[in-house]
Formats: structure tokens, C-alpha cells, sequence
């Protein structure tokens, strides 16, 4: 479900909203995403985003946007700087992070028995960040 509002009537302020419930091996997920833009002066825009819940396998933006990585992502969030400039180019810079959880498995020797190794499988998990920027430029013929 998604919907867009523009504040007060005002065509150069928007604020979008999507809800998603994403299912996987019989697990529901509710992913959340808010957006806002406005415009900051003439021809230069800010948009602001994030999106929480448990992103792992899942496409949004019709597609446009594939998560595919095994680490799942807990929250999404980032900001965007456009320009557009008369003559049909618009430049962009664009930052976005992601706080990210990993499983990671550890096999320790626990013991022997016949002259072997017994090994005790233990499973820890743990967060990091993943931060970019991007630079991008486009020119519409």
C-alpha cells in the first residue's frame, strides 16, 4: 500500500509512504518505507528516506531495487542532493546506510572420542554498518 501527500497543496514539498508485508518460508515481515522531498532552492532538491523492517529477498521499487545479500538488512536509511540543470542533465549525489545483521557460525573441538575431534557447532550474531555515496549524472536526448 502507498500513498503520496503533498502538504498544504504545495507542489515543491511531497511526503510518500509504503507498507509492504513480505512472506518467506511461512515468515511475515512488515517493511516500512517513508520518504520526503522538497525543494530548497530553484532547480536543487533534498530527498530524505528510510526504510525499516527485515529486508532479506525482497524487491522494492518495482523491482528497480533487489536486496539479495545472505546478511539481513534491519534498517535503511539515506538522503539524496539533485540538481536539475536547464539544458536536459540532472546530477546527483546520493548517501545511504544500512545497518546490517550477520550470522556467523564457529565449529570449536569439544572433545575426542576414538582419536578423533568433536566438534560443537555454535552460532553468534553480529551487526555492522555498510555506508556509500554515489555520484550520478543524467542527460534526457
Amino acid at each position: 500500500m502507498s500513498i503520496k501527500v503533498y502538504p498544504l497543496s504545495n507542489p515543491y514539498l511531497s511526503v510518500f509512504s509504503n507498507a509492504v508485508i513480505h512472506n518467506q518460508n511461512s515468515v511475515s515481515n512488515l517493511i516500512f518505507t517513508q520518504t520526503a522531498e522538497g525543494r530548497i532552492i530553484e532547480n536543487l532538491w533534498l530527498e530524505g528516506f528510510a526504510t525499516f523492517g527485515k529486508i532479506s529477498n525482497y524487491n522494492e521499487q518495482n523491482g528497480r531495487i533487489v536486496y539479495n545479500d545472505p546478511d539481513m538488512i534491519k534498517l535503511s536509511y539515506g538522503a539524496m542532493l539533485r540538481y536539475v540543470f536547464p539544458f536536459n542533465m540532472t546530477a546527483k549525489l546520493i548517501f545511504s546506510g544500512q545497518n546490517r545483521e550477520k550470522k556467523i557460525i564457529t565449529n570449536t573441538i569439544s572433545g575426542y572420542q576414538n582419536n578423533l575431534p568433536v566438534y560443537t557447532r555454535q552460532t553468534t550474531t553480529a551487526e555492522y554498518n555498510f555506508n556509500s555515496f554515489a555520484l550520478g549524472l543524467k542527460y534526457d536526448f
